[in-house]
């Protein structure tokens, strides 16, 4: 007879990173691990060393709400996309605007580097999709997603599977749309996933799964082997999931919440493990808009702070 307990999740908060003046919403570790970007609405684009968690500096203020970061590790460039629909590249060494372009009137809520082949992915709020060249920032697509008859069109995240064949995009007609990466993003599907905007998407390391998370508060795990069939279905939190992140080695995953909560997933059976709250965590007391996670986990939210978090996951015993 074997006897088997949940994992334990021993969570310590290691510090609040504090210096925005305004909501943080959004943040994201450099591809070497050593720094940690933030974005906040009062358009700093600041830097923060993700060793000893101090203040770096302030790289860039760009003049407006900073909603998306996404780094060229290549070039030492960030870009970054802001509330009225303008992108900006940064050069992190030499602290300049590289570049500015008015990609949209809307919103720019999510950006995605693929390196390999020289791709930047933006997406924004009038449903679009567009693609630029990393070297000499040229508009290469400009795609069209989102159901014409939508009240709301924002596009809100972007995932890419681990063999860089499929890409994935969350959309607020509540639809997800499953893009080929490697044949001029020719739609593949439309999963009609969720009864609200879809905020977030994120392929498992294993690649077998899509996860969702959408403004309905559920979690859906889609089967990519299967044509993204659903997989499950579960009620994760109160309120809107803004995001989806991996652990490092891919076990588990966290989510984060505009009811103001992080919760901690094991990846293998999708069980929850940990719940890191106000209460017992001291933790964020407004939205929860985007998490990072590297050594440690790192949250950012409408309550203007960044936090560091300290996950020890303490396997079950296995009595025969």
């Amino acid at each position: 007879m074997t006897i088997t307990e949940r994992t334990k999740v021993i969570v310590e908060k290691i510090t609040d990173l504090i210096g925005h003046k305004d909501c943080v919403y959004t943040l994201k570790h450099s591809a070497d691990n050593k720094w940690i970007y933030s974005g906040a609405g009062e358009g700093w684009l600041a830097r923060w060393n993700a060793e000893n968690y101090q203040a770096d500096k302030v790289i860039a203020q760009a003049g407006g709400a900073i909603y998306a970061i996404a780094e060229d590790p290549t070039k030492n460039m960030v870009w970054i996309g802001q509330k009225h629909g303008i992108l900006h590249v940064i050069d992190t060494d030499k602290h300049t605007h590289v570049k500015a372009i008015q990609v949209s009137q809307m919103p720019v809520f999510c950006i995605e580097i693929d390196v390999e082949h020289n791709f930047a992915f933006i997406g924004t709020g009038d449903g679009y999709l567009s693609i630029f060249n990393l070297v000499d920032f040229r508009l290469l697509y400009h795609i069209s997603l989102a159901k014409p008859s939508a009240n709301l069109k924002n596009i809100r995240g972007i995932s890419f599977s681990n063999d860089k064949t499929h890409l994935a995009v969350a959309c607020s007609d509540q639809n997800i749309y499953i893009l080929d990466a490697l044949s001029n993003f020719k739609l593949l599907h439309i999963i009609e996933a969720h009864a609200n905007s879809v905020f977030c998407v994120k392929y498992s390391p294993c690649g077998n799964y899509l996860l969702s998370g959408s403004r309905d508060a559920r979690l859906k795990v889609w089967r990519v082997d299967q044509e993204y069939i659903l997989h499950q279905e579960i009620v994760a939190h109160l309120f809107a999931i803004n995001d989806i992140t991996f652990s490092p080695d891919g076990h588990y995953f966290a989510t984060a919440s505009a009811d103001k909560t992080i919760k901690i997933w094991q990846t293998e059976n999708f069980m929850l493990l940990k719940v890191i709250d106000r209460t017992r965590n001291q933790s964020h007391f407004t939205s929860v808009n985007k998490l990072s996670w590297a050594k440690h986990l790192v949250s950012c939210s409408d309550d203007k702070s960044i936090m560091v978090w300290n996950l020890d996951f303490v396997k079950p015993l296995k009595c025969g």
